[in-house]
């Protein structure tokens, strides 16, 4: 098992959610973190640094990990005292363009001027371990304008001054993070910009290598968090920027970064919403003014009209009501619901769900990432991603609704779990699954997950084609398919190493070769040339779906089970349920049992004949598959057990 790689500081963790508070020192080179006299600052119990000290790996002994321009500063200091053991002058030679005009007692090269036996003007000194300052030296001391770069391929250029940062600077990483801004005594002070190989940045003032003042987090999908800016996290007043434009303005919660409380909405159509708000969505009490002029005064839940409310129409309706009054639920009046749990089928809600699904997209996954939480470095932690592909049968919603509820329930994803659902019900509170989501949503999963270390678990359920290809459909929408090809190509993408991928649809045993790795599991509802049973509209799960997760994992006796255990007894009820489908001898043909076969078949009312026609041919068997090298369903299913919570 790999090992844990080193925790992130707040900054790379924008969208994360409400996150403790964490100093910034955890991520900073060890010389952000100095205390200014040549040994190590303090780190927080526990801490990783990200950026180690590059002197201290390359030995040059300085107690404390002292770095290498406090050497050739301590070297040209010894040097102007005339102390014995100091820089020693290069005896005159012939002239060679690599003959040093001085040598370190360390093994440095000094090339360049000299005032009085000190480093003085513009020279360059290099040491054994590859370490190279290129610029300016003043009474032996590195200042002015210089470069300081280290063998990994980490530099700092800008203004020193008496051998420190000081001044206008750019620090860069090997790994790509990159300051750029004012420092003082070694440390980052002043306005800077902090950017991250994820793409997120921080801008505003820094103090002594904290981030402090006003300021904005910028993550890599363009939400921006602006305010006051202490230890590290955003607090007090400020607002949340989205990329369509929607702007949030209140208090942001302490150590997080959701607003919370009473707050203001603007949204880009021209809509207005005051209130209270959770999670920087409007929750609880509040008042909507829509571009068209209607105003809603009400109760809101997760941002959608919920509970008692009254809406005022600019307009009145056909009837000639002008108020809608009573009871909401996700966004729908009461008063015209339709029984059970799915929205009307028909185009005018097809229509409807196109409108919403044009403008809310980047919302409703901005608002999902949010919430993510970060990984426990103590441990391997599950993250799950489920999809419900098909949006023209309901059954998908349902099973990939339960099959998430289950895993934060019994497996320890709350927080650590995100959705893509095509369906005709809840378009405005669900990012739709396409394959552009799918890649964003993996984006953002390895953003917040110990790639190395964390698990995840990616369900997908939808109708399958022989082609190996998983629907993507939303009446009217002309969605891609997702072929096996291209959800490989995804998963290798997002830098995620262990994976368990779970498909529920006909021929879904075709995506094994393309998903197989050795650090997959892959399982699937069917072999790759047969189909799978149960996706129709009402129904509440697929075969496939109710067995493993509702019939097994759900169970109390599910604890102590492996994956591989679980599935071999999901595989055997299916089996037992396909059985029972297959008609046994002389079912159905007592009163037509002196005709020939097609006079029979004929002779049964329309709906029986299809069946009759199946069990001439023989029901095939779904033959669910599970594929991964024994040593890794081994490791995966020791921790499967321990992600187990007690059934409630």
């Amino acid at each position: 098992m790999a090992a844990a790689r080193p925790r992130e500081h707040a900054a790379m963790r924008l969208t994360a959610g409400i996150r403790p508070r964490h100093d910034w020192r955890c991520a900073m080179p060890q010389s952000f973190a100095s205390n200014g006299r040549g040994a190590a600052g303090r780190q927080e119990k526990g801490c990783n640094t990200m950026w180690k000290s590059k002197h201290a790996r390359a030995g040059h002994g300085v107690a404390g990990g002292g770095r290498a321009r406090r050497i050739a500063a301590a070297l040209s200091v010894a040097l102007a005292l005339g102390l014995a053991g100091g820089v020693a002058l290069a005896k005159p030679s012939a002239p060679d363009a690599r003959t040093p005009d001085a040598r370190t007692p360390d093994g440095g090269l000094y090339y360049g001027p000299l005032r009085q036996g000190q480093l003085h003007g513009q020279g360059r000194l290099e040491w054994r371990n590859g370490m190279v300052y290129t610029g300016d030296f003043e009474q032996g001391l590195m200042h002015g304008q210089g470069q300081l770069s280290w063998p990994d391929g980490s530099s700092y250029q800008g203004q020193f001054r008496a051998g420190l940062f000081s001044g206008h600077g750019r620090m860069r990483h090997a790994d790509g993070t990159v300051y750029t801004g004012q420092f003082a005594d070694d440390l980052p002070h002043g306005q800077g910009v902090l950017e991250l190989p994820s793409g997120r940045r921080l801008e505003g003032r820094f103090e002594k290598g904290q981030a402090h003042g006003p300021g904005a987090l910028i993550d890599q999908n363009g939400v921006r968090y602006e305010g006051q800016i202490e230890q590290d996290m955003p607090t007090g007043a400020g607002r949340i920027v989205l990329p369509d434009g929607t702007r949030i303005e209140g208090r942001f919660a302490e150590g997080g970064l959701s607003i919370q409380g009473r707050g203001v909405v603007h949204y880009p159509d021209g809509a207005h919403y005051k209130g209270q708000l959770q999670d920087s969505a409007p929750h609880g009490s509040g008042t909507l003014r829509r571009a068209d002029g209607a105003v809603y005064r009400g109760d809101f839940r997760q941002g959608l009209m919920h509970g008692q409310g009254t809406l005022r129409l600019a307009q009145p309706q056909a009837d000639g009501q002008r108020q809608l009054k009573g009871q909401w639920r996700a966004g729908r009046w009461l008063g015209a619901q339709q029984g059970g749990d799915a929205a009307p089928n028909t185009p005018e809600q097809w229509q409807a769900n196109i409108d919403t699904a044009l403008y809310n997209q980047n919302a409703l996954l901005a608002r999902a990432f949010a919430q993510l939480r970060p990984q426990d470095p103590q441990q391997v932690d599950l993250y799950a991603l489920v999809v419900a592909g098909d949006g023209t049968e309901e059954v998908f919603r349902r099973e990939a609704t339960y099959v998430r509820e289950l895993l934060d329930s019994r497996y320890g994803t709350q927080g650590r779990s995100l959705a893509l659902v095509n369906s005709r019900t809840g378009v405005a509170q669900t990012p739709l699954a396409t394959q552009e989501s799918l890649r964003r949503s993996l984006k953002a999963l390895a953003q917040v997950m110990d790639v190395q270390r964390d698990v995840l678990l990616l369900f997908l359920t939808s109708h399958g084609s022989r082609d190996h290809e998983l629907s993507l459909q939303m009446r009217g929408m002309p969605l891609r398919d997702l072929p096996a090809t291209t959800l490989g190509q995804l998963l290798r993408e997002s830098g995620i190493r262990h994976r368990v991928v779970i498909v529920s649809a006909c021929y879904s045993g075709g995506f094994v070769p393309a998903l197989r790795d050795p650090h997959t599991l892959v399982i699937t509802a069917s072999r790759a040339d047969r189909a799978s049973f149960g996706c129709a509209d009402e129904n509440e799960f697929t075969y496939f779906g109710r067995a493993l997760f509702k019939e097994v994992l759900a169970k109390p006796a599910a604890a102590g089970l492996g994956l591989s255990q679980a599935f071999a007894q999901a595989s055997a009820l299916v089996q037992q349920w396909e059985r029972a489908l297959q008609p046994q001898p002389g079912e159905g043909q007592a009163a037509a049992t002196e005709l020939p076969p097609q006079a029979r078949l004929e002779a049964m009312p329309a709906a029986v004949q299809a069946l009759a026609q199946r069990s001439q041919e023989r029901i095939e068997h779904s033959e669910p598959m599970l594929d991964a090298s024994p040593e890794y369903l081994q490791w995966l299913d020791q921790h499967w057990q321990r992600w187990q919570r007690p059934a409630r």
